[in-house]
């Protein structure tokens, strides 16, 4: 329930630190994990005249970005360590109201892909952290084998999953000493 940003920044950048615009991807040119048409929204709705393009921007821009647009409408402030690296970081990878959903099925509550009142009661009155996350990373990995792009993509997906799930233990582990 602290603010676990700046760690969960570091993390994500290990797994969106390039400029990729691979023909299977179907969000284009990214960069840091960010897509074209995301950056160009989030200028848009930030009222930002810039006209930086996504292959331009610096890692404090992409900060602010997924502070903004992740970070602070997912609540992660307000969820336990851990857990707000999970969801952060699947709602990266997989947008927020799938990687919200997960996390209301796991805790068997309505699945409306919305952070409210109830959701985020319920996470955090479950004492069963590990377990919420090894049951949200299950949720996941099975989602990502359904797209028709796990052929390309698959084996860094789980590679992504795996990590994310370890180094989300781990600070579940160390919150608890």
């Amino acid at each position: 329930m602290k603010n676990n940003f700046d760690k969960c920044m570091n993390l994500l950048f290990a797994n969106e630190g390039v400029i990729s615009n691979n023909r299977h991807d179907t969000g284009g040119l990214t960069k840091y994990g960010i897509t074209e048409k995301s950056w160009i929204a989030y200028k848009k709705n930030s009222f930002q005249q810039s006209n930086i393009s996504i292959s331009k921007i610096t890692k404090e821009a992409a900060k602010k970005f997924y502070k903004k647009e992740f970070w602070n409408k997912l609540k992660c402030d307000n969820l336990p360590v851990g857990i707000d690296y999970l969801l952060f970081d699947a709602s990266v990878n997989s947008g927020r109201s799938q990687a919200i959903k997960w996390i209301q099925r796991v805790l068997l509550i309505a699945d409306d892909g919305i952070i409210g009142k109830e959701t985020l009661k319920s996470i955090n009155a479950s004492l069963l952290r590990r377990s919420t996350c090894m049951e949200f990373t299950l949720r996941r990995r099975l989602f990502v084998r359904s797209l028709d792009t796990y052929g390309v993509f698959g084996a860094g997906w789980e590679k992504r999953i795996n990590l994310v799930n370890d180094d989300a233990i781990r600070m579940i582990n160390e919150a608890a000493i």
